[in-house]
């Protein structure tokens, strides 16, 4: 499965928890990061982010609520985007999320800095499951 997300400038940050070291035990395990990549600079000046995101969820899922972030070898904080609320993902599988940023909204360290200095993370606040139950993780 994947979801495509276009990214807006910085109200995505305004929702989101200050900082993936704020994530919740079981909001950090309930969806996690496999793997990421970043994509070349279009001819619109914007970057894809492609996630692939694991589920450890028992069931499958309707609506998100949960924010990427990344931090650096030291653990600060250099940016964090809200996951589409739309995405969905099965039970125990993996779905593509793709986040196309913009300059204003991407960061210039994070463009920068070696990828074995970063660790990306997926904080995972709030659940709708597809048969109508949530799940919250505080």
């Amino acid at each position: 499965m994947r979801i495509f997300c276009a990214a807006a400038a910085m109200a995505t940050i305004a929702w989101a928890p200050c900082h993936a070291a704020n994530c919740s035990e079981g909001g950090g395990k309930a969806l996690a990061i496999g793997s990421w990549t970043l994509g070349p600079i279009k001819a619109d000046e914007t970057r894809d982010f492609t996630f692939e995101i694991n589920s450890s969820l028992k069931k499958p899922t309707k609506m998100v609520e949960g924010t990427i972030w990344f931090e650096d070898a030291l653990g600060r904080s250099l940016n964090g985007w809200k996951l589409d609320p739309d995405f969905k993902v099965q039970a125990g599988a993996t779905a593509e999320f793709v986040l196309s940023l913009g300059k204003l909204n991407f960061g210039k360290r994070l463009e920068h800095l070696n990828r074995d200095d970063l660790v990306a993370t997926l904080c995972t606040e709030k659940v709708l499951y597809d048969d109508g139950t949530k799940e919250e993780f505080k």
